[in-house]
């Protein structure tokens, strides 16, 4: 598997990464995915001048080409699974290394993928996470409903 572009890496990288982590998240369960999470969040916020899509910028051999590619890719992987769900997550990720096992790996082939399980384009992910630099902002949205006849909140 090899990556289209330097500015591509981050699949090949990244996805070796995550998989590290979600071995460790099989044998040492939820605590030990919590703590490869926090190794790979100080790798992917270590160096926020460059976004992960212009890594081509920097020298491969660098620790802030190192880093982006590796921890941010695994970081994005990691996200991935948050805002598609488990189940979701490891169907596209099985069928994108099946479908596309002998071709090389880009990241708009990647990214439109995503978008065909996850039921709309995550064109708003993707650009928080590969074409800007440092952590994107999240924003959780709730609502409160009175349920009535003194049942509560829901």
């Amino acid at each position: 598997m090899s990556p289209a572009t330097k500015d591509d890496w981050w699949i090949t990288d990244g996805f070796s990464r995550y998989s590290e982590a979600m071995y460790v998240e099989n044998a040492a369960g939820a605590a030990g995915l919590e703590e490869a999470v926090k190794d790979m969040s100080v790798g992917a916020l270590a160096y926020d001048n460059v976004p992960l899509s212009s890594a081509s910028k920097l020298d491969p051999f660098s620790t802030e080409f190192q880093s982006l590619v590796t921890d941010k890719g695994a970081m994005i992987l990691h996200m991935l699974r948050w805002v598609l769900g488990e189940d979701k997550y490891l169907k596209t990720m099985r069928e994108f290394a099946e479908n596309l096992r002998r071709e090389i790996r880009q990241h708009g082939r990647f990214q439109n993928h995503r978008g065909e399980y996850y039921g709309e384009q995550l064109t708003w992910f993707f650009s928080q996470w590969l074409d800007s630099t440092g952590a994107p902002e999240f924003k959780l949205k709730y609502t409160t409903y009175r349920l009535g006849s003194n049942k509560g909140f829901g």
